[in-house]
This record gives structure tokens, sequence and C-alpha cells, in this order.
């Protein structure tokens, strides 16, 4: 069988959450998979990985106008505890984005010349 989404072979069924609510399975690859939400492998340290996690917290930072508390969002891993971040919260959701893009688009993260780490 192969990925619903890009053809290759498959590695796993999920359910995927539609922009309404409602959910259906799909049979995704690996990359696939990570970029519809699939938790990754403890192990899995690529930059695509950090995608999921990535929109997660931009999207609460867009959607509540601050940073979320460690009970709100689970830090562990990838990402800092942002209590004492001196940017604004608009500027690192933007910046989250940018670097989503840049990710999906170089597979790596980018280097402080490409994007500027506001933090």
């Amino acid at each position: 069988m192969n990925c619903e989404s890009c053809g290759d072979e498959t590695t796993l069924c999920m359910t995927v959450l539609d922009p309404d609510g409602s959910g259906r399975s799909m049979w995704l690859c690996e990359s696939c998979a990570i970029q519809a939400g699939a938790p990754i492998s403890p192990g899995d340290t690529s930059p695509r990985a950090m995608i999921p996690r990535l929109r997660l917290l931009s999207d609460f930072i867009s959607e509540n106008g601050r940073f979320p508390s460690a009970d709100e969002f689970d830090f562990s891993g990838s990402f800092p505890v942002l209590d004492d971040a001196g940017v604004a919260p608009s500027i690192a959701c933007r910046y989250f984005d940018d670097l989503i893009k840049y990710i999906g688009e170089h597979d790596r993260i980018p280097t402080d010349i490409e994007l500027p780490d506001p933090f």
C-alpha cells in the first residue's frame, strides 16, 4: 500500500482530524505521518520531526497571545520553557512559523544568518 499523501511506501495508519473536527483513517509514510501530527519516537532528532511540536506551540501562542506554561505544553525534549523569553509572543509566533517553513523546504535547521533567532 502507498502513502495517501505522497505515494511513498506506507509505514502506519493513523486517524487524521479534518478542520471541521471529523476524523478519518489514512495510510501514511513516516514523513507524512509526522507532518500530520503523529508522535515521534524519543530518538528522532531530525529537524522535520520538530515540525508538529513547532506547529502546536505556534498555534497556542497565536490563539492565546502568550507563551504556554509547562502545565499547558509538554516542553520535554525540543523546547525550553519560555517563561523568561525576552521577546513578544507575536514575534516568537512569526519566528516559529518561519522556522516550520524553512525546515519543510530545506530539511534542516537554518543558521542565524538565514533566519535570525529572536530569543
